[in-house]
């Protein structure tokens, strides 16, 4: 009996499990062309309303992997994934701490979408950084470097790409199953065994809530074990940014004052990824592994940065003079109207006045962008710097006011913020 798309797309709506078969075939045919637009339109929103199983999802993961090519390595490597999150920069420093403990980390990243930032964007603050790497010179980094970080390769997934520039025109992104399905057909074609999901809620993340960020959590975990892969999850707070830094040359400055050693939410959210990665490829306890990143981390890890930049083609001048990333033609300071406690820092407002700073430039985008001054928790007087901006326009009191409603300020000191709540595996 043939396959019909109109038979599929009406088993969907009716509720009904798709087989392994259908779903290859749909795939298959939409990237050729066979099936249209307007049919897997219909077909995303009946999966976004009416769901897919497990088995269904674990499916549609694999017939997008076999879309395009498989990396495979000939020694074992890690990977790390973030759903994305507003000043999540801890690519850039758990991909160099990992490496100087000699583990390899063979990482493709995305650029910016919707309010998050992405990992390339903030890697051409980097002059000369080249993302687009063949497979050839990806390998020899990661085998003179310990790790390398480029773009997604067209070639990866193809079927993934289309199909999600699809959901975002037909408002069918917020779909677990396809959420699962997206990220997962890119980690396994990706050939590590090894992989580290986080998965944040909040206003700064795609899942607004932490039930959601489980369930997503939960499946792909699920994904990478049928597919015989080690896969944890972290589900992490994505409700204030990660880093005092929002905006590429700003989460860069914050990455590198980071490896030099300053305290804050972006070290300690990194070092935990670090550990869990370091407790799955080497399979001991979390006391033993949590030491090791410890120590490597305070032996330094900024020649490895530097090492990793430079093997891509990348400047290092920053990495030794972080202030430079901050040199903008107007430096604003906006200070608190008002005495207490930090109990709130918006993410999302944050994520977008800076990207409405952005779109005011053409050129220099990665320079538009802001600093916290201050963290939740913080104990501040009326007066106090809360936050500069740093644009090649000039900022406005409309913009002052804007991005001061970021900051809450009560009389009663919060809770101390949880980054991590818990880790699936």
């Amino acid at each position: 009996m043939d396959i019909l798309m109109y038979n599929i797309i009406d088993k969907k709506r009716l509720r009904q499990a798709l087989t392994k078969e259908e779903i290859d075939w749909v795939v298959s045919n939409y990237v050729s062309g066979i099936v249209s637009d307007a049919e897997m339109s219909s077909l995303l929103m009946a999966i976004c309303l009416n769901g897919m199983n497990d088995t269904e999802t674990y499916y549609l993961t694999k017939a997008m992997q076999a879309s395009g090519k498989t990396i495979k390595f000939s020694y074992p490597t890690v990977d790390k994934h973030s759903t994305g999150g507003v000043s999540d920069s801890t690519t850039l420093v758990l991909t160099p701490l990992l490496a100087s403990m000699g583990i390899r980390v063979a990482k493709m990243s995305g650029r910016g979408l919707g309010t998050t930032g992405g990992t390339i964007d903030k890697l051409e603050v980097f002059k000369g950084y080249d993302v687009y790497k063949s497979f050839d010179e990806f390998n020899r980094i990661i085998k003179e470097t310990g790790a390398s970080i480029i773009a997604q390769s067209a070639d990866i997934a193809t079927a993934d790409k289309k199909i999600y520039a699809l959901r975002d025109k037909t408002a069918t992104v917020a779909s677990i199953p396809l959420i699962a399905s997206s990220v997962m057909s890119k980690k396994l074609a990706m050939g590590s065994n090894i992989i580290l999901l986080d998965v944040k809620y909040g206003k700064g993340a795609f899942m607004q809530n932490k039930r959601d960020a489980i369930r997503l959590a939960k499946l792909m975990v699920k994904i990478g074990k049928l597919d015989n892969k080690k896969v944890w999850a972290v589900i992490s707070n994505m409700n204030v940014p990660l880093a005092e830094g929002v905006g590429c040359a700003q989460e860069v400055y914050s990455v590198i004052k980071t490896i030099d050693g300053e305290e804050n939410n972006l070290k300690k959210i990194s070092i935990e990824l670090a550990t869990n990665l370091y407790m799955m490829a080497k399979n001991v306890d979390r006391a033993a592994a949590l030491s090791e990143v410890n120590i490597a981390f305070d032996k330094g890890i900024k020649d490895k940065l530097k090492q990793i930049v430079n093997a891509h083609g990348g400047a290092t001048e920053y990495i030794d003079n972080p202030d430079k990333l901050l040199e903008s033609k107007y430096v604003t300071t906006i200070n608190a109207s008002e005495s207490g406690y930090i109990s709130d820092i918006d993410a999302l407002n944050v994520a977008r006045f800076v990207m409405e700073l952005k779109q005011r430039v053409d050129n220099d985008k990665y320079r538009q962008g802001i600093i916290s001054n201050v963290s939740v928790g913080d104990r501040i007087l009326a007066g106090d710097k809360l936050v500069t901006i740093y644009s090649d326009t000039k900022i406005s009191v409309e913009d002052k006011d804007a991005i001061r409603t970021a900051y809450t300020i009560t009389n009663r000191k919060p809770k101390k913020l949880k980054l991590i709540e818990k880790v699936i595996k």
